[in-house]
C-alpha cells in the first residue's frame, strides 16, 4: 500500500510540474500574441511610421484617428 502511494505521491508531484511549466509558456507566448490577433498589416504599418508597434488603447486611438 505504502508503494502505491508513493507512486501516486510522484505522478501527482509530475502533474504540479508539467501545469507549472504551461503555464510559464502560457505567459511567454501571450506576451507576442499581438502578433497573430491584431492585424499584422496594421503594425507593420505602425512599425514603419513610428520604429515601434503601438499597444493597447494608444494603438485603437490611431487606428480611429486614421479611418
Amino acid at each position: 500500500m505504502k508503494e502505491l502511494n508513493d507512486k501516486r505521491l510522484k505522478i501527482m508531484e509530475r502533474l504540479r510540474d508539467t501545469m507549472k511549466e504551461a503555464n510559464d509558456w502560457k505567459e511567454e507566448v501571450e506576451e507576442n500574441s499581438y502578433l497573430w490577433l491584431d492585424d499584422r498589416k496594421e503594425h507593420m504599418r505602425q512599425f514603419l511610421l513610428y520604429g515601434r508597434s503601438l499597444e493597447g488603447k494608444i494603438f485603437y486611438l490611431v487606428i480611429f484617428i486614421c479611418k
